[in-house]
């Protein structure tokens, strides 16, 4: 790793078992500047999430942030609520703009940022309501405000990351 180089990493689909152990531990390895964790984080393998967010702590250290956006195994409750997961992994990184663990973007570095990277929760159903990046909604004008203010402040690099796949050559629901 170089002087001036960033180092991200990017997983999603956790669980708690051999395999998250490998990720975690290679995450630690990295020494990140920052991971980005888009989604199905327990899968409730471990309970309850506070038990999960120590895991993660315990094999990657305190230092690195762990970023978290909700994939649909907590968005719902289903395997955990996103607002535990939120608590125990809290942000750690300044100049967050948006729902932290839901809709959110951060540019970075934080002084002549080279990148903004927005988290989005395209089609997860929330307590509030079901999250929809459509014509003509709030969740859409949200997005597309973020990438036109990077766009318009010169930031160079534009990364969006959601749980869902909503990119793809195969038809779609998101």
């Amino acid at each position: 790793r170089q002087p001036e180089e960033t180092v991200v990493t990017i997983s999603s689909d956790f669980g708690y078992n051999i395999n998250t152990d490998k990720v975690l531990e290679k995450i630690r390895l990295l020494k990140p500047d920052f991971h980005l964790a888009l989604g199905d984080f327990s899968y409730s393998e471990i309970t309850p999430e506070t038990e999960w967010c120590k895991y993660v702590r315990q094999t990657i250290g305190d230092e690195i942030p762990f970023q978290v956006v909700a994939g649909n195994h907590e968005s719902d409750g289903r395997d955990g609520h996103i607002d535990n997961f939120i608590k125990c992994l809290p942000n750690m990184i300044n100049g967050v703009v948006g729902e932290y663990g839901k809709e959110y973007y951060f540019d970075y570095p934080k002084n002549n940022p080279s990148a903004r990277f927005i988290l989005i929760s395209p089609e997860l159903h929330f307590d509030s309501g079901t999250t929809t990046y459509g014509p003509k909604t709030k969740n859409l004008a949200w997005l597309e405000a973020a990438i036109d203010g990077a766009r318009d402040t010169s930031i160079p690099w534009v990364i969006v990351g959601m749980h869902k796949d909503c990119i793809r050559s195969a038809p779609i629901t998101c």
